[in-house]
């Protein structure tokens, strides 16, 4: 409504946000079941609006957009992801350890072990409505056109933003992209996911913490986005401490509270899951996770 620039008064306004609020049935349209707690903190995935996920490198956070792409295909979205940085070989190996709980170097050295697992893979993903690229979107009017090619989608994460190319410094590129990509979400009604890496100086501050000013070029992202969330793995910086904590830090919700959730992570695996999981998302329950109707 805001785009089309319609003036209305505060009765008339009323009027036209009751029409939504009297649509909300008690659950988010787009939820991350897979996470379910965080779920209820950000109250799922909303269209027209766009996440930044943040974190530094080997940290996690293309494992965890990863996932919650997966997670919201499989509810019968249609999502795409379009990666920068790693190959589409290389994000569906990374969703089959996940999925089947498969030891990433152990796949590397012998896959034979696992010819079941990679059976009933083929047939988990068969209909599943998430489309992996590579290098497409590197810049913005090849990511316009790649959308305007593509079915409706229903949400869209870019891996990762300070990959991308343009005419001019790198400073305006990014930030250019970013304006443009918020302006995308509301344009196709759908949700965004952009990840980020963060600045070293996060290594500089006491406990390793990444804050939300330290997103490269935060500026635009910190400004622009509806929600922050910042990946902090401690085992990363200090090898004595668990290697499956890990924090998702809710940094920024324009909409609802900030705050720490704590969940485990599986670096062999590149899987997440609650403390006391809900959702069991591996190939072992492929009949009622998989083929069942979506929620």
């Amino acid at each position: 409504m805001s785009e089309e620039r319609i003036v209305l008064t505060a009765e008339e306004l009323w009027d036209y946000a009751l029409e939504g609020i009297n649509k909300r049935t008690g659950k988010p349209e787009i939820e991350l079941q897979t996470l379910s707690r965080l779920s209820q903190k950000l109250w799922g995935i909303h269209r027209r609006e766009f996440i930044v996920l943040g974190g530094r490198p080997s940290n996690g956070k293309s494992a965890l957009a990863l996932q919650m792409a997966y997670d919201v295909a499989r509810q019968g979205f249609q999502v795409y992801f379009f990666s920068l940085e790693m190959s589409e070989e290389a994000l569906i190996e990374r969703l089959f350890c996940n999925l089947a709980r498969v030891d990433n170097q152990l796949l590397r050295s012998d896959s034979k072990r696992f010819e079941k697992e990679l059976i009933d893979f083929k047939q988990v993903v068969k209909d599943l409505k998430l489309i992996i690229t590579y290098n497409i979107g590197i810049n913005i009017e090849d990511l316009y056109q790649a959308i305007e090619d593509l079915p409706q989608a229903d949400m869209i994460v870019l891996d990762y933003i300070q990959a991308v190319r343009g005419i001019g410094d790198k400073l305006s590129v990014v930030n250019d992209y970013i304006l443009k990509f918020r302006q995308l979400c509301k344009e196709k009604n759908m949700a965004g996911v952009m990840v980020s890496q963060i600045n070293r100086g996060s290594e500089q501050t006491e406990g390793k913490t990444p804050q939300i000013y330290q997103l490269k070029g935060s500026g635009v992202l910190e400004e622009h986005s509806d929600t922050v969330l910042l990946c902090f793995w401690e085992y990363y910086y200090n090898p004595q401490k668990p290697i499956y904590d890990y924090d998702i830090i809710v940094a920024k919700q324009r909409n609802g509270v900030t705050g720490r959730q704590k969940i485990h992570f599986f670096p062999e695996h590149y899987r997440f899951e609650e403390i006391e999981p809900i959702y069991d998302i591996s190939l072992d329950k492929t009949k009622e996770l998989f083929d069942a109707t979506p929620v």
